[in-house]
């Protein structure tokens, strides 16, 4: 991964990064145990990357399914679209909410990044085959990093290891989260936890 230029509007997008996830009756047995460590370990280094530099962020996107029989709809019993406990979003930090697996459509998103003027676009969150994977390859498609002065391009990462999925038909988890983000290459840098942290580092 080539070094993070920090000079740069820079976001760190969660996707969906919901407690209602850890249900395994519902979704069956995740992906990538190292998960959630490495989301927290990303949102602590970006929160603090920001009271340095502010226009590195942290943005939230969140899921509010229409189903009324999803585990996601606010109205379910267990908690509903519940952010997990270590990301849990504090003032300041930009929220966004869906109800499809694009974090673009029906939002105000694009506008957002645009407004920020934000050229490196760092992704994280669930699933890797479902939200992430949409949202990412829209995210290289609308170009939200290219500079408004046509003068290049910026950079959607995606942060393979801050990922993950679960069982679907006759594949396990780790088959659908390997294939998810091998897909992704065409669309984002792949990179792991600790090349964003390495990244960050400067600013410690």
């Amino acid at each position: 991964m080539a070094d993070l230029d920090l000079t740069l509007p820079t976001v760190l997008l969660i996707i969906d990064n919901h407690a209602a996830f850890d249900n395994e009756a519902y979704w069956g047995k995740r992906s990538n145990p190292q998960y959630k460590e490495n989301t927290t370990l990303l949102v602590n280094a970006f929160r603090a990357a920001h009271t340095k530099s502010p226009h590195i962020e942290v943005i939230h996107i969140g899921h509010s399914s229409t189903d009324v029989n999803s585990v996601l709809h606010p109205d379910h019993p267990d908690g509903g679209p519940t952010f997990y406990p270590f990301t849990e979003p504090i003032p300041g930090e930009l929220v966004i909410w869906k109800n499809v697996n694009s974090s673009f459509i029906g939002t105000d998103l694009e506008k957002r990044l645009r407004e920020k003027g934000v050229r490196q676009l760092v992704i994280s969150g669930l699933t890797a085959e479902h939200c992430v994977s949409t949202t990412t390859r829209m995210a290289g498609n609308l170009g939200v990093t290219n500079a408004p002065d046509d003068s290049g391009n910026g950079r959607v990462i995606l942060v393979r290891d801050a990922t993950a999925s679960f069982p679907c038909g006759m594949y396990d988890a780790d088959t659908i989260h390997g294939v998810s983000v091998a897909t992704l290459e065409e669309f984002a840098e792949i990179v792991k936890t600790a090349d964003v942290l390495q990244g960050l580092q400067s600013l410690q």
